[in-house]
């Protein structure tokens, strides 16, 4: 369907190159294949039409060769008209992504300087650092619901067809994304909660991050180090959301380190006994380092802990 790499492609191919610039330009040609694909959705439709109505006004045999030719030609455009439509949509999806990264890049400025704000006074920010390629994994309450509505939807057809129940997929309320979700809620209660946004997130997601009330920085992958550090720099807790020591994440663990920022790691008990069993200094240094280490497990189960460390915390 697309000839040309998706917002999400770009910003995976380019990492931290990726610029302001690089967006402007994405931006601009999502218009003109707009502006390509209603043009071509209008001849579509217009030689359909004209068709249709040739035949209805020339043709009072159905069955002649004529007809036969004008009736294939006619289904010929219909089926152009289905694909460029759905060409149009994919194109206009991908300019509203792309248009929403830059809308909240313009707001950069403004929302620093709140973020700023909030850690020059008690009770201080949270940043909580994670790994973009995480939070596409997992589903958030919306999503859930659809799927498993849809999933209920099939196993009723199935059975109204086959007399017998079928067997549909299902998914988890407790997920990856869930899992995130609860613990910036229980960091909230506590700190200020600051992430830097994942401009490729999906709306429902998005959604319920700001539902959270957490101040999400817009950021540009190739832009954002300088907005980093000086959240890092001020923050009263840095919190690390792992499923394994990323690579995505090891400049700023590097700098969270070399800084002696005080942390929290928040994972999986198997990425806890990675670490501790890790040959890179670098893991063991993260764990050792860490003010507390939660793990998934006490989040599935109310994340008491998280609230125990996070209330012992002086601030």
């Amino acid at each position: 369907m697309l000839n040309f790499p998706s917002f999400h492609e770009l910003v995976r191919s380019k990492g931290a190159a990726l610029t302001v610039s690089d967006l402007a330009n994405f931006a601009e040609e999502r218009r003109r294949g707009c502006n390509r694909s209603s043009i071509k959705l209008t001849v579509a439709l217009m030689l359909f039409v004209g068709l249709v109505s040739f035949y209805l006004s020339a043709f009072g045999q159905p069955t002649s060769w004529p007809a036969i030719l004008m009736i294939s030609l006619s289904i010929a455009s219909l089926t152009a008209i289905f694909w460029f439509a759905l060409e149009a949509a994919v194109e206009n999806n991908e300019l509203d992504s792309v248009e929403y990264a830059l809308k909240r890049l313009a707001e950069q400025d403004e929302i620093v300087g709140r973020a700023i704000s909030l850690a020059d006074h008690k009770p201080g920010i949270a940043l909580v650092l994670r790994s973009f390629e995480v939070e596409y994994q997992g589903y958030s309450d919306e999503e859930i619901e659809s799927t498993n509505r849809s999933s209920i939807e099939l196993m009723q057809v199935q059975s109204q067809m086959y007399g017998v129940a079928g067997g549909g997929v299902s998914v988890e309320t407790k997920n990856i994304w869930t899992v995130q979700k609860e613990v910036i809620a229980t960091i909230q209660m506590r700190l200020h909660t600051v992430l830097l946004e994942n401009v490729t997130l999906s709306q429902s997601k998005r959604a319920e991050l700001e539902a959270a009330h957490t101040l999400v920085v817009p950021v540009v992958l190739g832009e954002w180090w300088p907005v980093f550090t000086r959240l890092a720099d001020r923050a009263s807790i840095v919190v690390f959301f792992l499923q394994n020591f990323s690579a995505e994440l090891r400049r700023e663990i590097d700098y969270i380190l070399e800084h002696r920022c005080r942390y929290i790691v928040v994972c999986g008990e198997g990425t806890k006994d990675s670490l501790r069993h890790s040959q890179q200094e670098g893991a063991r240094r993260l764990l050792d380092g860490a003010l507390h280490v939660v793990t998934y497990h006490d989040v599935y189960t109310g994340a008491g802990e998280l609230r125990e460390k996070l209330s012992s915390l002086r601030l």
